[in-house]
């Protein structure tokens, strides 16, 4: 059993860090002996999801999990939730003492998988998988009675009315809800379909050469996040002067990606003679484009700010 939850562990930490980096590049290196940095994180939560799996289980839930924090604040007392209905149920009895109609079965806290008494109140542990609901209806149906505990409001149980949908706290919600679908959508539906992270190279910091030529040294991490392979082509310019910048080495301008694959490389660049007047002005305002080689509408530009050394 314990084999099968490191296994289930493992497989879902892969596919989170896969996210952030490609699956190919991680399989391939995993089959070298390669240990990269995605490799210590992808052993790291192998390991939290296997303890919390194996042996932490529902306390998680009751203890750690942020969900039900934030459930807890956006709820009011007309909020729809697995509840207790205590104004029937209690106070509680026993088979010989007729009093409220909960007979202290207990079978809502048995079949809980995290543990908790629901006639209690609202609690963080409640994951409202509703087995307290079932296991109610089916003690209360041998009493010819209705179940105490269902999916109510605090205010149904108090009153008898019925819930208030609309009220402005729905009415917020329904409005911030739409804003961050309206904008997601919009963000997929316009997203280009790469990324790329430009940088300069840290541990190679630029040259003036003699001529006075500005030589840069800038990292490049690009991703074809397109169904289809792709081809593209990466330019560098001077906003500043309106000049293009020379790519002298590198893995070339133009290049292939296949579907989903995530590459990483550096590049050398080279200005034209800078002027005396260029030269004093410390650093020049460069533009690294990211095209589709069939399609140029498909763009992508990073500003990346190409320092003069010595000034």
């Amino acid at each position: 059993m314990y084999s099968i939850w490191l296994l289930v562990s493992f497989v879902a930490s892969f596919h989170w860090i896969a996210y952030f980096v490609s699956p190919y590049e991680m399989i391939g290196a995993y089959a070298k002996g390669s240990f990269e940095t995605y490799f210590y994180f992808t052993l790291f939560f192998t390991g939290a999801m296997f303890i919390d799996i194996g042996f932490i289980r529902e306390q998680f839930c009751k203890y750690a999990c942020p969900y039900a924090r934030f459930q807890t604040l956006l709820m009011d007392e007309h909020s729809w939730n697995v509840t207790y209905d205590y104004k029937r149920g209690e106070p509680r009895r026993d088979k010989k003492t007729q009093i409220g109609d909960c007979i202290a079965c207990n079978m809502c806290v048995v079949v809980c998988p995290t543990g908790i008494d629901i006639r209690e109140g609202l609690q963080v542990g409640c994951v409202a998988c509703g087995k307290c609901v079932d296991a109610c209806t089916s003690i209360m149906a041998k009493e010819n009675k209705k179940t105490l505990i269902g999916y109510f409001s605090l205010s149904q149980i108090e009153t008898r009315g019925p819930i208030k949908w609309i009220r402005p706290r729905t009415v917020i919600y329904a409005i911030l809800l739409s804003i961050v679908l309206v904008g997601a959508s919009y963000k997929l539906i316009t997203r280009l379909p790469f990324s790329m992270i430009a940088a300069n190279n840290k541990s190679m910091p630029p040259v003036l050469l003699t001529d006075n030529r500005l030589r840069a040294f800038v990292s490049l991490r690009i991703q074809n996040i397109d169904p289809n392979e792709q081809e593209y082509k990466i330019e560098a310019l001077d906003i500043r002067h309106n000049k293009k910048i020379q790519i002298l080495s590198g893995e070339g301008t133009t290049f292939t990606l296949r579907s989903g694959e995530l590459k990483s490389f550096s590049v050398v660049l080279e200005t034209d003679v800078l002027t005396a007047s260029e030269i004093s002005e410390s650093f020049i305002p460069g533009l690294i484009r990211l095209s589709n080689a069939h399609d140029p509408s498909l763009k992508l530009e990073k500003a990346l700010s190409l320092k003069i050394p010595g000034t």
